[in-house]
């Protein structure tokens, strides 16, 4: 059963919690009732979120929400930070300042250079205020909280833009070499790590890889039919199937006919 941790871990009284996991041990995975920012302060490893793989190292935050299911191990001595809190913490005007485009924190934001000092020194106040617990250290940790969530959101928006880039360049890439490749390929031809693409893609497309570049197939095997007269068993093997069965099962499931049935009407 997967260990789920309580609301009742973060203190009521505060409704935050400033923590560091400097244990270096593999976390088995598990969810929260709270939401959660972890920053990796030093060393590196792997963070599984929902599914996904993501290789961390220092300068990496991540974001978990209530129901994300995350899990962790260390590839080299890993110390991190985590910041837990109650989410009628985050105002709404978080979201309005960040912009329309940035309305959901993504689960992995990297930053670099001057970010990643700046991101240090207001993560370090707010441990340092956080363990302190002088008068007002609440009122200044949510100020440091609301600066912290907006810098997220605004590299967020910065991240869709790169990973609109990205697309571009994939969907290129695939139209120059659908019959030939496979989600694998484009992973590789990207320099991203394969599940990390397939969900990067599906976000931003609605489809996998895979269904995209099997639809890419199917409609210019749809022209062929239309407008050539090679046999339908040449025109799987142009568009990139080798089995004949598996071709017609995707054809028919795309346009509810078989190749055949599409030239007679041809």
């Amino acid at each position: 059963m997967r260990k789920v941790f309580s609301i009742s871990t973060i203190n009521p009284d505060e409704m935050i919690g400033i923590l560091i996991d400097d244990q270096n041990k593999p976390e088995e995975e598990h969810t929260h009732e709270f939401i959660e920012i972890e920053y990796v302060l030093s060393g590196s490893g792997v963070q599984i979120v929902n599914g996904v793989e993501y290789k961390v190292c220092k300068g990496d935050m991540l974001f978990f929400n209530i129901g994300d299911k995350h899990s962790y191990y260390p590839t080299d001595k890993m110390e991190i930070l985590n910041c837990i809190f109650y989410p009628s913490l985050i105002d709404k005007e978080i979201f309005d300042i960040a912009g329309e485009d940035s309305d959901k924190f993504p689960p992995l934001i990297t930053f670099s250079g001057n970010e990643v000092l700046e991101i240090e020194r207001l993560i370090t106040a707010m441990r340092n205020e956080y363990d302190a617990k002088e008068s007002g250290y609440l009122v200044v940790l949510k100020g440091y909280l609301d600066i912290l969530l907006v810098k997220i959101l605004r590299a967020a928006r910065q991240k869709t833009n790169g990973n609109k880039s990205t697309l571009s360049k994939v969907f290129n890439f695939i139209e120059n070499h659908y019959a030939e490749i496979s989600a694998s390929d484009v992973a590789y031809f990207s320099s991203y790590n394969p599940s990390y693409l397939s969900k990067m893609f599906k976000d931003g497309v609605g489809i996998t890889l895979t269904e995209y570049i099997n639809t890419r197939r199917i409609n210019e095997a749809i022209r062929l039919i239309r407008e050539t007269d090679y046999s339908i068993e040449h025109i799987c093997n142009l568009v990139g199937y080798k089995d004949k069965k598996h071709f017609y099962k995707l054809f028919k499931k795309a346009t509810g006919v078989t190749p055949s049935k599409l030239r007679e009407e041809k």
